[in-house]
């Protein structure tokens, strides 16, 4: 099922196949401790307990350090600076069905690896399964390097590069699954093999849409 525009493609994508299910359908998706932490404001130069729960419009800049855990965004808009340096070992990163994630143009980076152990070891990035009449998104924009060490799991967000961002997605799997891809600009997408456990569902390598 499906189709794709545009170019650039070092392999070029299948059309026409067949509906997939969610291959990670029998994960518990996390849920979020009640109430908010943070909530409408900017965080700078920090570093964050994990289990705390983002609301609100979210900024983060500076030296932005997620300790090891899951950290929950809920009902959040989450910009990241010009010049941010995200980082976190063996993190999983929870949005919502209403959160988006948004980077800014500019320097920076972001770096952060999945847990190695545990029901949620080797996923970096988990969206909500929750289906909403509007779609989010989780951009990465600018020419900030992304090295994403775990599987990037987004059944209902679509996941968006644009700019001169470079992805490298090597963790336990090298796996991207999203409701919808989006790339534009010099954006570039490198999912490689380290020979750890991928993530039980999931195989090697590989981009799945879901719908």
């Amino acid at each position: 099922m499906g189709n794709y525009q545009g170019g650039g493609y070092t392999i070029i994508p299948k059309t026409n196949q067949p509906e997939l299910a969610d291959p990670l359908v029998d994960l518990p998706q996390p849920v979020p401790p009640n109430g908010c932490d943070y909530s409408d404001q900017m965080l700078t130069d920090v570093t964050i307990p994990a289990g705390r729960v983002f609301c609100g419009n979210i900024d983060l800049d500076g030296n932005v350090v997620l300790s090891p855990g899951v950290h929950y965004f809920q009902n959040a808009t989450v910009s990241i600076g010009s010049h941010v340096n995200l980082s976190g070992d063996e993190v999983t990163i929870f949005v919502d069905s209403e959160s988006s994630i948004i980077q800014s143009a500019g320097k920076g980076g972001v770096r952060i690896s999945a847990p190695t152990s545990g029901i949620y070891a080797g996923i970096a990035i988990f969206g909500s399964r929750t289906v909403t009449p509007s779609v989010p998104t989780v951009s990465l924009s600018g020419n900030k390097n992304y090295l994403i060490e775990g599987a990037i799991y987004l059944p209902h967000h679509r996941f968006r590069m644009r700019g001169t961002t470079d992805l490298k997605s090597t963790a336990n799997s090298g796996w991207i699954v999203a409701w919808q891809f989006f790339y534009s600009g010099n954006s570039s997408v490198a999912l490689d093999w380290y020979g750890a456990t991928p993530p039980k569902g999931l195989g090697d390598l590989g981009i799945v849409l879901l719908r």
